[in-house]
């Protein structure tokens, strides 16, 4: 994960306030290396170079709005945010893939995390008529609301230890430390597929000015990081330029436009019933 700070503002930490601490000079050491070893540095400082230069990562500030107007319209920051996600991937591919969101498990002993699944029925039917002329604002409008709770509840149940994910990675991990055999389930290309994530994302919030960023998890596929703030929301995504797929830019673009059309219609007066 990179950090970026794009304001100067980001923190009023000092060098000078840091407390002085004595520690003993530092001392070089001498390695002992064998040619082997030598290149096998080499080759990995090469093969690192590549890696880095087949990232491609776009970062931005989205300033029309944070969490606030979000929270004014009462929803959920967070699932407005992914629901965002799913409108902006399926205006430019057509398709609704497998979508991981981190959720904490952190209220068990060990826990860590679970899988939220951003790829829901209901957001699935809202992406799918989002951009339909025959359908009525107030109609877009619901179809959102119901995507937003079902992402909701899905986050709940996630970090209250319902998910699928852990649950499934624990039953694989028993047949191979028992040495029986793996079950069908995990052989079957269907399974592959469903956890193939071409939309891997993370919040992380915070009250400072920061970027994080992170690599797809998947060739095809997008790395999603963002930072929900009051007024504004710093996004940063990342592809593979190998990916002829895939273009960090465009997605970009795309889920500034979703966040924008998703507020235009919240925004939009409903017609009198009477």
């Amino acid at each position: 994960m990179i950090l970026y700070s794009y304001s100067s503002e980001a923190s009023s930490w000092r060098a000078e306030d840091a407390q002085s601490v004595s520690a003993p000079q530092p001392r070089k050491l001498v390695w002992n290396l064998s040619d082997e070893t030598k290149r096998d540095i080499l080759e990995s400082a090469e093969k690192l170079d590549r890696l880095v230069d087949d990232v491609d990562l776009w970062v931005f500030v989205f300033k029309h709005f944070g969490k606030g107007f979000m929270k004014s319209v009462k929803q959920s920051p967070d699932a407005y945010i992914q629901v965002s996600f799913q409108l902006a991937y399926f205006r430019l591919y057509q398709e609704t893939v497998p979508s991981y969101e981190s959720a904490s498990t952190s209220q068990f002993q060990l826990g860590r995390t679970e899988t939220i699944r951003a790829s829901t029925p209901e957001a699935t039917a809202f992406t799918h008529n989002m951009d339909r002329n025959d359908i009525s604002n107030e109609t877009k409008v619901q179809l959102f609301k119901d995507a937003v709770a079902a992402h909701v509840k899905y986050t709940r149940e996630a970090m209250s230890g319902e998910g699928i994910d852990r649950h499934l990675l624990g039953l694989k991990l028993t047949a191979q430390e028992a040495g029986l055999p793996i079950p069908n389930i995990f052989l079957d290309p269907s399974f592959g597929k469903v956890f193939s994530f071409k939309i891997s994302t993370s919040q992380v919030p915070s009250k400072h000015k920061l970027v994080l960023c992170f690599g797809a998890v998947v060739p095809d596929g997008y790395g999603i990081c963002y930072n929900p703030r009051e007024t504004e929301m710093p996004i940063a995504v990342s592809s593979f330029c190998s990916c002829p797929s895939t273009d960090s830019g465009r997605m970009a673009a795309a889920i500034e436009r979703a966040l924008l059309d998703i507020h235009s219609i919240l925004k939009t007066p409903t017609k009198s019933k009477l």
